[in-house]
């Protein structure tokens, strides 16, 4: 099998591409973490904001 440079380009945009989407996906989590912790029946020291 030899080397084929449309294989290699396909095979590094796939992987940008996912990276990509794992950065917005880490972006979402400080968002969700603050809403799961932002709870009425949760102590004041899980979050100390309020």
């Amino acid at each position: 099998m030899g080397f084929s440079e449309a294989q290699f380009t396909a095979t590094i945009n796939r992987i940008n591409s996912g990276m990509e989407d794992l950065g917005h996906k880490i972006g979402e989590v400080p968002r969700a973490a603050n809403e799961a912790v932002d709870r009425w029946y949760l102590p004041g020291f899980v979050n100390p904001s309020r």
